[in-house]
């Protein structure tokens, strides 16, 4: 690439980029069982970080409350 077609990428973005990959490289050869189990997991982690409790909705949806 020259100087006039480089672009700027934020270390914010290169960041985000990279924990894309990782959430890829961990989930890519895992079935939609394991898959479910793994996303499960992972909001149950941060609920857990973040004090709060996972409620369902009505719709089937989930949400943080305190």
């Amino acid at each position: 690439m020259n100087k006039a077609t480089e672009l700027y990428v934020s270390k914010a973005q290169e960041e985000v980029w990279t924990w894309k990959e990782k959430a890829y490289q961990d989930t890519k050869d895992l079935s939609y069982e394991q898959l479910q189990e793994h996303y499960k997991k992972s909001v149950q982690r941060a609920a857990m970080l973040l004090g709060m409790k996972i409620i369902q909705m009505e719709n089937g949806s989930y949400k943080f409350v305190k």
